[in-house]
């Protein structure tokens, strides 16, 4: 006999990764350009898009001499529709 247990929290984290996903798709700020406007206050180590609130934000985390910095954005606008060449 084999027994197949299923943990109900990965149906909610399968749901929050496609949230995420859609957010991040949709968002006005990538996160190659979070990562360049946090330059100024320190090197960029590393940066995470995440849902807080219902609202998509961008973390940023810089280093700068012997201090640590995190930096957030709410990424609420969309970016503009990219035009689709196939519809010409």
């Amino acid at each position: 006999m084999v027994w197949l247990v299923v943990n109900p929290g990965l149906r909610s984290q399968d749901k929050d990764r496609a949230e995420l996903a859609k957010a991040v798709a949709a968002a006005k700020v990538s996160l190659e350009q979070g990562l360049s406007t946090s330059a100024h206050e320190g090197k960029p180590i590393s940066a995470k898009f995440e849902i807080e609130d219902g609202k998509l934000q961008l973390s940023v985390y810089t280093a700068k001499g012997d201090k640590f910095r995190r930096s957030s954005s709410t990424t609420t606008q969309e970016r503009p529709p990219r035009p689709n060449p196939s519809r010409r």
